[in-house]
């Protein structure tokens, strides 16, 4: 896994972080997403957020514009998604 922060040290608040991930590594993310809700944290996982049909583009893009940290969970499923690229340069 890698995790960016926008800052270099950790808030001490909550975090809103982007959990960015492939369906093949969907129940790692859900697992993720689930420990961090139960520190505190307000995990953002689109199966969570948008609708089927939705532009997930266009959520990833506002998404990762207004998070304060991006968690992607990084197997080789990931590295080859053709969004992956996306994720990783925001």
């Amino acid at each position: 896994m890698m995790l960016r922060s926008r800052s270099s040290e950790w808030c001490k608040r909550d975090a809103d972080i982007f959990i960015g991930h492939t369906g093949a590594d969907r129940d790692w993310a859900f697992w993720i997403a689930k420990e961090l809700e139960a520190l505190g944290h307000i995990p953002h996982v689109h199966e969570w957020e948008i609708e089927r049909g939705a532009d997930i583009y266009a959520w990833m893009e506002q998404g990762l514009d207004t998070v304060d940290h991006m968690l992607g969970v990084v197997l080789n499923n990931y590295l080859t998604a053709p969004y992956s690229t996306l994720e990783r340069n925001a």
